[in-house]
């Protein structure tokens, strides 16, 4: 039996990890596997998955999911389901740089059709950044159009008026995507429901580039002090998209100008400290010498 497959995009920070964590511990009697996809070569993405059990985990890194669909994907799919043979769901996060139309076309394509088939394609909206992002990334309303759901996600600081104006514009972006609001009513069952008209799209030759942005990696064995690591990051500049990683037993966050400090039970493997940071024209030393003035050394 081919086992269906939910695809979630967004763009950088939109919370598309945080809606896998809520639709694990929403459905704990699904058997779901998931695949990451990490934009660099350094392991994050699991670290900020919090529910335990799951089906089988894996790690794509080494570029936008769009990037290495054609090789990589189908490798990893087949890899994930010998390990975990009973998963009756594969749920693959696409990184927030992705575009959705080469993956949509992998994961439809006859090379690994025998094994699953394409349930749902769902984009994750940032409504706190969503008219700048959308304005300066256009990615951003490609995500949306190749979408069968688009869920708004961050919609606690908005009011009605604002959140009704939202979902009109989401919602004629695609045609025949369906717009959710995430609040406290969401109920992710429909994640598992696909639409029941196919979504109409238009494969096309790929040319998403991601020349413009930048990728930087702060990895250090030395023990940081969290609130001065966390004081750091806030203090970054504008060109800055996202961050996210850990220190010690705490995840770290950043998107727009809110930064989130979690602190979790279990110990995080690998460096002491691991940050990706993704923007523009990226001046790295600059960021290794705010983040180098936490540590405790100093």
């Amino acid at each position: 039996m081919k086992v269906p497959v939910i695809l979630i995009t967004g763009f950088l920070g939109s919370g598309k990890t945080t809606l896998i964590n809520k639709i694990l511990s929403s459905h704990p009697d699904k058997k779901i596997s998931l695949i990451l996809n990490e934009f660099g070569s350094v392991m994050l993405e699991s670290k900020f998955i919090e529910v335990k059990g799951v089906g089988m985990v894996s790690e794509l890194s080494g570029g936008c999911l769009c990037c290495v669909a054609n090789v990589d994907l189908p490798r990893i799919i087949r890899y994930t389901l010998e390990q975990a043979p009973a998963s009756e769901y594969l749920i693959i996060e696409a990184s927030g740089l992705s575009d959705p139309d080469p993956v949509r076309a992998t994961l439809t394509s006859s090379g690994i059709s025998t094994l699953i088939h394409l349930d749902t394609v769902v984009a994750v909206v940032d409504a706190d950044n969503f008219e700048n992002t959308s304005q300066s990334h256009p990615l951003v309303l490609s995500q949306i159009a190749e979408a069968d759901y688009a869920v708004i996600s961050k919609t606690s600081s908005h009011s009605p008026t604002d959140i009704i104006s939202l979902v009109e514009r989401v919602s004629s972006i695609g045609l025949g995507t369906k717009t959710f609001v995430w609040d406290d009513s969401f109920d992710t069952s429909i994640i598992f429901d696909p639409p029941f008209t196919p979504h109409l799209f238009q494969a096309e030759h790929h040319h998403h580039s991601h020349a413009t942005f930048d990728q930087y990696y702060y990895l250090s064995n030395e023990k940081h002090d969290i609130a001065l690591l966390s004081r750091s990051i806030s203090q970054l500049p504008k060109n800055i998209l996202r961050v996210k990683g850990y220190s010690d037993n705490y995840l770290l966050q950043k998107v727009g100008n809110r930064v989130d400090v979690r602190s979790v039970t279990a110990p995080i493997e690998g460096y002491q400290v691991a940050i990706l940071v993704i923007g523009t024209a990226l001046d790295k030393t600059e960021i290794e010498s705010l983040f180098a003035s936490a540590k405790l050394s100093h």
